[in-house]
């Protein structure tokens, strides 16, 4: 066709146009072969002298098992029927005859393209990936706790600075504000010296972590002084460092803990200067006081933690499965969950206990009830088939109900 301003101009066919016709251009050629087969000259031939023993698709008979299949051209195909066949008479297919048959016999099952042609399709089961079970398991279990908030713009952690030794009340708060990131050397001072006596203060830190990746994230504080580590722990949660009662001359703590990429967990340091077991201000002595927070996170080096995965919000706790689970099939370049074997099937029931436990232990967060309240059963058991319709994508059937709630 030849290039012209009209032509230049002309709309041209979108990406899901040309895969539609591609398709329906394979589907034709796939039609056209099966009809050309059907059509063979040679179909007459192969009919007459060889369907007798090699059946009418080429899968053999009790008196030639062996399916009739190879990888000969055309032309070896001809020559071999030219002088072998039939076996009981090989003069009565040859020449133009033994050319029609070895074609039509190629393209009809013989080759790798007819066999792949001709093999049927079949059904494979599919399954989630090992990172596609973690994030649906943590999406249903999620979708119970308030979404984490929306801050736009907002980096860092939220720093509460008290002037007593330890974090205690809106009475003794000094100082709130956004801190970038924990990297601090307050000296033998307090962080504002006219402000803070420089042996007894206290620092909370607030809010949420979004790591990028999914993997093992090591967490490290360094200070010489008391302190307490929160990583995706509720309220009363453990904490992932806890070094509140400090001996010793230990100034580095590490701890270690799985997250999902993308995901905002609340994080909370707690830091005291103050001399253990020493009340009366008289007997403190000044100290140098400093605190870091570092990480390592998966495929990097250890930093301090920067402030573009910090947020000024605290976010709710995410269920995060700690079921080992077999590799994924990466064979093709990627991911994919292709076949169930007896590992998965072990892991996922694993997984699906362990998924129990953390709702049994939470069930009063995630169904919303009150301390107290009057209707606790009902409320659970709202909650009970709300959790099943999410799981299972779909509302529930009556004997499902029954079963499940």
């Amino acid at each position: 066709m030849r290039d012209t301003p009209e032509s230049r101009h002309a709309p041209r066919p979108t990406a899901r146009r040309r895969l539609a016709g591609g398709i329906v251009s394979l589907a034709a050629i796939a039609a056209a072969a099966a009809g050309r087969a059907a059509d063979h000259p040679g179909l007459a031939v192969y009919r007459e002298h060889c369907q007798r023993c090699h059946g009418a698709d080429g899968t053999g008979t009790p008196a030639v098992p062996e399916p009739l299949v190879g990888d000969r051209s055309v032309n070896q195909l001809a020559a071999s029927i030219d002088e072998t066949m039939p076996e009981d008479d090989p003069t009565r297919v040859t020449g133009d005859a033994a050319r029609l048959v070895a074609d039509y016999i190629h393209a009809a099952f013989y080759s790798p393209v007819a066999r792949d042609r001709n093999r049927p399709a079949r059904v494979e089961l599919a399954r989630l990936t090992v990172r596609q079970q973690r994030s649906v398991v943590a999406d249903v279990v999620g979708s119970f706790r308030p979404p984490a908030p929306d801050t736009p713009g907002g980096r860092g952690l939220t720093g509460e600075y008290f002037n007593a030794r330890d974090v205690l009340s809106a009475e003794s708060l000094v100082v709130a504000r956004t801190d970038p990131g924990i990297d601090f050397d307050f000296g033998t001072s307090g962080p504002e010296p006219e402000r803070f006596a420089p042996a007894r203060f206290a620092i909370r830190w607030t809010g949420a972590i979004v790591p990028a990746e999914t993997g093992l994230h090591q967490f490290i504080v360094r200070t010489e002084h008391p302190t307490t580590l929160f990583v995706n722990a509720s309220a009363d949660g453990p904490p992932l460092i806890d070094a509140a009662v400090k001996s010793g001359s230990d100034t580095e703590y590490r701890g270690s803990i799985f997250l999902l990429g993308g995901r905002a967990y609340p994080l909370r340091l707690e830091f005291s200067k103050a001399v253990p077991g020493v009340e009366p201000k008289v007997q403190e002595k000044t100290t140098p006081a400093s605190i870091r927070l570092l990480w390592k996170p998966p495929h990097g080096a250890v930093e301090i933690v920067p402030e573009r995965v910090l947020r000024p919000h605290v976010a709710p706790p995410v269920f995060v499965l700690s079921t080992p689970f077999p590799p994924d099939d990466k064979s093709i370049g990627y991911e994919r969950g292709a076949g169930v074997s007896a590992e998965w099937f072990g892991a996922t029931t694993a997984a699906a206990i362990e998924t129990a436990d953390h709702v049994l232990d939470h069930v009063d967060e995630l169904a919303g009830v009150p301390p107290g309240a009057s209707d606790r059963t009902d409320r659970v058991r709202q909650f009970a088939a709300a959790f099943a319709e999410r799981a299972f994508r779909r509302p529930l059937a009556p004997e499902v109900r029954a079963l499940v709630v």
